[in-house]
């Protein structure tokens, strides 16, 4: 029996093997901790799974030393279409001015089962699950980051817009590897100040500020500018604004060039919207919009994967650990099912518990983040569980429609797994709440409201959904049943141009709210109606209070329309 390979312990902040570039060795980085430590290392991320050949060993791959003895690297480096290794370690020379670099094509095992290529050791299989857990950590001490592209993209101006740039992002998606791999996504989040870099290594000039190396975080700048405006726009064609004549100084000329060219409420205007709407969604899924870390940005990061390319269909939840700063509970570790011979229920069965064991640390630490999107009428949508929903639902997320961030004293959201149930707990103990913990409200005379709507949905593995946010008017709307959680407080708005009657004058408080409609179970459950905002008096609101309150993710049965919800 083979002796099995040495594998260094286990560290959360740092990965276990390193490529030293001088020598053409993988080293333990703990055998070279001091080294880095002076000088840093580099990080190398290229797009190469989609063209591997697992069938295919490299030639002259790079040895491995352990404690100054050298041998074989304990796995193959499968060879990849397009990069040969000899033009990759010549790129590299001359792009790197540092000895060691972590490149996931030489540092983590590779190999699948049902190749020649394998991982030749049961320990190394584990080993890759954990190392890619870890890709968070590998910023933290990287002195220069490069990242290789073959090319780069360019800056179009709103007015090619809806013709240029749609016609632009498509060919990246579809000709661009870095911009379409799953894993690049999370790599691209996590190294921000990663230089761009041609398939020959030369730098990228970047028109859009005055430097000649573009690196990874301008990439997102003119896509999230653009959507930005558009959302802008969206919201003040709800406010009843048909054309730029007469605004406020200070919007901004695209915002105004967008309200031009939606123009009046006619169906030559709703053709345009619905363009509009859907270059919108497309700006989102490109995975470029928002494309940096930080809370508000989980649903970009969630959305932009829709459109990304995963080798492994776990990489949906795996690859994205690092750039959601997420770990597993329990010290759980990626994994994978190889097994080729699995039924379709089977693998339905595997793909559910890979994104339930992912959505649980993304609810508990994101909250009420997860929760700022639109009300999606698209029956299929109330057939999925919640991780399915959140994690890989294709709903579109809100946020760049908020110019505030969410109150901090929200309930607590925990998932059980169990029922599939949400449970909002008030922060509070016991089953009475304080008046000061009476987060939810109900109507007690009519208001005003403005909804956001998706109405359709896909999905489907791999997940392309297409469904478009419609911003609805702002209208009167008669007291109901319903029940809301105000998230932020925002603005009244001059909605003068959609002729509502003398009762707007008497507005007081703008609201934006979690929708809820009451299960027939109980009064302390229900259903997510998506986000919506309020505006009315302020008598309009009556405060309520749940000790702990259950959003139901499948619909069991009809749901009340009308009745007092308060639980003592």
């Amino acid at each position: 029996m083979a002796e099995s390979p040495f594998i260094p312990p286990p560290d959360p902040k740092h990965p276990r093997w390193l490529l030293d570039l001088l020598n053409w060795q993988v080293v333990p980085y703990k055998e070279v901790a001091s080294q880095v430590q002076n000088n840093g290392y580099g990080i190398i991320s290229y797009t190469w799974g989609m063209w591997a050949d697992f069938d295919t060993p490299v030639k002259n791959p790079p040895t491995y030393r352990v404690e100054g003895k050298t041998t074989d690297l304990p796995w193959q480096i499968p060879t990849v279409a397009g990069l040969d290794l000899a033009h990759a370690r010549k790129i590299l020379d001359s792009c790197l001015r540092t000895q060691y670099v972590w490149w996931d094509w030489m540092c983590v095992p590779q190999g699948q089962s049902n190749r020649r290529i394998t991982l030749p050791d049961e320990k190394l299989k584990s080993v890759k699950g954990d190392e890619i857990s870890k890709q968070l950590w590998h910023e933290a001490d990287s002195l220069r980051l490069q990242t290789y592209l073959k090319e780069g993209i360019g800056q179009e101006t709103f007015e090619e817009v809806l013709c240029d740039l749609h016609i632009s992002l498509r060919l990246i998606q579809e000709q661009e590897p870095w911009l379409t791999s799953g894993w690049t996504l999370q790599e691209g989040v996590l190294l921000q100040d990663s230089l761009l870099r041609d398939y020959s290594g030369e730098s990228l000039p970047c028109d859009f500020i005055p430097s000649s190396d573009a690196a990874v975080k301008h990439l997102s700048l003119p896509v999230t500018g653009l959507a930005d405006d558009i959302a802008k726009a969206f919201l003040m064609y709800s406010e009843g604004w048909t054309t730029s004549q007469g605004m406020p100084q200070g919007v901004a000329e695209k915002v105004k060039q967008a309200i031009d060219y939606l123009g009046t409420n006619n169906d030559d205007s709703q053709a345009k919207y619905e363009r509009a709407a859907t270059f919108f969604t497309d700006l989102i899924r490109s995975g470029l919009v928002c494309y940096w870390s930080g809370n508000p940005m989980v649903l970009y990061i969630l959305s932009g994967a829709a459109s990304r390319r995963f080798t492994m269909p776990e990489d949906r939840c795996w690859a994205l650990l690092g750039a959601l700063e997420l770990q597993l509970d329990n010290g759980r570790m990626p994994w994978y099912d190889y097994n080729l011979n699995r039924t379709p229920e089977e693998r339905a069965t595997h793909l559910r518990a890979v994104k339930t064991a992912f959505f649980i640390p993304l609810l508990r630490r994101y909250q009420w983040e997860l929760f700022l999107v639109p009300r999606v009428e698209d029956p299929t949508y109330h057939t999925l569980s919640w991780p399915e929903k959140v994690v890989h639902g294709g709903v579109m997320p809100l946020s760049l429609f908020f110019i505030k961030d969410i109150y901090t004293d929200l309930p607590i959201l925990e998932y059980i797994e169990a029922t599939d149930e949400i449970i909002s707990r008030s922060k509070s103990s016991g089953c009475t709440p304080n008046p000061t913990e009476m987060k939810y409200v109900q109507l007690t005379e009519d208001v005003f409201v403005r909804r956001y709507k998706q109405r359709r949905l896909d999905p489907s593995e791999p997940i392309r959904p297409r469904g478009t946010i419609e911003v609805d008017q702002i209208r009167r709307e008669e007291r109901s049943g319903l029940i809301y959680l105000p998230v932020m407080d925002i603005p009244v708005p001059d909605a003068s141009r959609l002729g509502l009657e003398n009762s707007w004058d008497n507005v007081e408080h703008g609201k934006r709210c979690v929708e809820i409609q009451l299960a027939d179970q109980g009064e302390n459950c229900g259903y997510f109606r998506g986000i919506v905002d309020l505006w009315g008096t302020s008598n309009a609101f009556e405060a309520i209070g749940y000790g702990e309150f259950k959003f139901q993710s499948k619909r069991k049965s009809s749901a009340k329309q009308a009745g007092r919800c308060v639980m003592a």
